[in-house]
């Protein structure tokens, strides 16, 4: 099966680190528990699309370090390619989350390569065979990345690739401010509330998303976390809440997986509601588990949840696809 979806992004290691004392300045805290997860928010959506059976290709870097190597299993290990992510000199992306006695994180985020990396030109024919390029916001956040990102999408563009973006917070605050022609570029955009409030102005999605209509995008996802997710395009909008009755492990990764599952369903040909019914489900799955993709299912234990969430249209639907694809799938 040739490469469907392209990703290009962060990839790095999350240190999860849970305590119970918040210090002051100077101060010593007890660390409770300390685990390192694969993340970054690109490679958590490469990995939901991967082991879904999308064929997957990331783009992007890891450093000569101690992690490099490893991220690249993790990210094969979920069905993903690897062709395309580079390994430098330097230090791969690191992002420490620390988790308080309430519940309250704090991020400690570093880009390392991510931000650095040069990317060597790719063939044209890898557009060719793809149908989607994701792209990460934090891409545009450094001129080597910025410049990287750029390039991906002038060869989406003339290969007639639909571009999705998954805008960051310094996207929405910064980079989109001062080039606002980027979103008439934009096939599929996912801001958060925060996210789609600094680039519209507005709280209310429906307001938002047609402002972003406007603007360029053919397809508006806003999440909206505890409340589910808002789903606008020109003929069609859909407020779907999100699963009930979820015990909260670690939010990590939470939109990725929606960005993932999302575009999984539209990779198989599912209309807007039904993929975003399936990025609400994985999403909601993902944040059972530690980590930002530890929690990505498979496409047989995906259809058992959409069973369980009473979409046995969707499941039948998926199920079909699925035995379809191993029916195509060249030995």
């Amino acid at each position: 099966m040739e490469s469907r979806l392209l990703v290009y992004g962060d990839v790095g290691i999350d240190i999860h680190i849970r305590t119970t004392y918040q210090p002051k300045i100077g101060e010593d805290a007890k660390v409770e528990e300390i685990l390192f997860q694969p993340g970054g928010s690109a490679a958590n959506c490469a990995a939901i699309t991967g082991r879904l059976g999308i064929p997957t290709t990331f783009i992007g870097f890891v450093g000569k370090d101690q992690f490099g190597e490893s991220l690249k299993k993790d990210l094969k290990g979920h069905g993903v390619s690897t062709k395309y992510v580079f390994t430098v000199e330097g230090n791969s992306g690191i992002t420490i989350a620390i988790r308080e006695a309430l519940g309250e994180r704090t991020f400690y985020s570093y880009r390392g390569v991510n931000a650095d990396g040069e990317l060597p030109k790719i063939s044209m024919n890898k557009f060719s065979d793809c149908t989607y390029l994701h792209i990460s916001g934090y891409s545009f956040q450094n001129e080597n990345s910025r410049k990287n990102v750029q390039y991906l999408m002038k060869m989406a563009k003339q290969s007639n690739t639909l571009i999705s973006l998954d805008p960051s917070y310094w996207f929405s605050r910064e980079y989109y401010h001062k080039n606002p022609e980027i979103l008439s570029e934009i096939d599929i955009i996912f801001p958060n509330q925060e996210e789609v409030r600094l680039i519209t102005g507005f709280d209310d999605p429906i307001r938002a998303s047609k402002m972003l209509l406007d603007m360029g995008p053919k397809t508006v996802i806003i999440k909206l976390g505890p409340e589910g997710s808002y789903v606008a395009s020109s003929n069609e909008a859909h407020h779907l809440p999100a699963i009930e009755n979820v015990e909260v492990i670690d939010s990590t990764g939470a939109g990725d997986a929606f960005c993932g599952g999302f575009i999984f369903g539209k990779v198989i040909g599912l209309g807007n509601k039904e993929s975003a019914i399936i990025g609400n489900i994985i999403s909601s799955n993902i944040i059972t588990h530690i980590g930002g993709h530890s929690g990505a299912p498979s496409c047989k234990n995906l259809t058992r949840m959409l069973r369980e969430a009473k979409e046995k249209q969707l499941a039948e639907k998926l199920s079909a696809w699925f035995k379809n694809s191993l029916i195509n799938r060249p030995n």
